[in-house]
């Protein structure tokens, strides 16, 4: 299925000087979305837009008018974004050769039902978490840290 953000990242991309064309849809295969050239260079490229999160979207619509109620929202390791990743990463190895570039161009909206997709991307694919530490002269405030162990980009 076409990302619905896929002609924004065309259009990115042309602007910073790559020729670019769609790569159309076959039912039957794997492939990506674009193809992008730039002199000698080849890149193919896999967009996937994070739209919602469904167990918040949950959570908010089951608020009542009127009722206030605090929701937390998960910043760990999430597997429905690491299953997006490698179904990207399958897509884009489908057809680029050893020497092309591979790229997932990730997007989140930013819409009532979408909260901290950056903060769940960053511990999902790099391992980061928020921990609290003391420097010297300072106070104490949270830091980001990446924990290799905890991470899909291994």
């Amino acid at each position: 299925m076409t990302d619905r953000n896929r002609d924004a990242v065309l259009t990115q991309l042309e602007a910073l000087g790559f020729e670019v064309r769609t790569i159309p849809e076959m039912s039957t295969s794997l492939q990506p979305d674009l193809v992008a050239r730039s002199d000698e260079v080849t890149m193919f490229v896999e967009v996937k837009t994070r739209s919602e999160d469904r167990v918040l979207r949950g959570h908010m619509e089951a608020v009542r008018i009127g009722e206030e109620i605090e929701i937390l929202t998960d910043l760990d390791k999430h597997n429905s974004i690491s299953a997006e990743v490698e179904h990207a990463s399958r897509q884009l190895d489908a057809v680029a050769q050893e020497h092309d570039l591979r790229l997932l161009w990730y997007r989140a909206d930013r819409g009532p039902f979408v909260s901290n997709t950056k903060e769940q991307i960053g511990s999902t694919l790099y391992g980061m978490r928020m921990v609290l530490a003391d420097r010297p002269l300072h106070a104490r405030r949270p830091w980001h840290c990446a924990y290799a162990g905890h991470a899909d980009f291994l």
